[in-house]
């Protein structure tokens, strides 16, 4: 998936005086391929079926640096655990007080009127939302 993006990457990091690595590589494949929001430690265990010997050290330092370079996001919810995401487009996220489970919610009139905010210009929307989804309201 990211083969043809592999060069725009390395460019990215070659720019920001950086390193595209085997083990970053493989960590951006495996959360870009995801429609989940997964913890570090099951980015571990997803990386470590491409990449055998790599360590949890190594999975949170190059996480931590991913979000830094803005590369992924981190979100932080009421588990007390960091959550990590690919998916840049506009979008919310509603997280489950029950089952922990976040949920992407698509762009909506919502956003697009808090884009056009006559106040001033927003370039970033972070939004949580929380509650019980309809799996664990049944």
């Amino acid at each position: 998936m990211i083969t043809n993006k592999k060069l725009n990457l390395k460019g990215y990091f070659n720019r920001r005086g950086g390193r595209l690595t085997q083990q970053r590589l493989i960590i951006l494949q495996e959360l870009s391929g995801l429609s989940s929001h997964p913890t570090a430690e099951t980015v571990y265990r997803l990386v470590r079926k491409k990449f055998p010997k790599i360590s949890l050290g190594t999975v949170y330092r190059n996480l931590n640096y991913l979000t830094n370079e803005g590369l992924i996001k981190q979100l932080k919810t009421n588990d007390d655990k960091f959550h990590f995401d690919a998916k840049f487009t506009d979008h919310l996220h509603f997280i489950c007080q029950r089952c922990k489970k976040i949920y992407d919610l698509s762009k909506s009139q919502f956003l697009k009127s808090l884009k056009n905010y006559s106040g001033g210009q927003v370039k970033k929307i972070e939004c949580y939302l929380f509650g019980i989804c309809k799996k664990c309201k049944k």
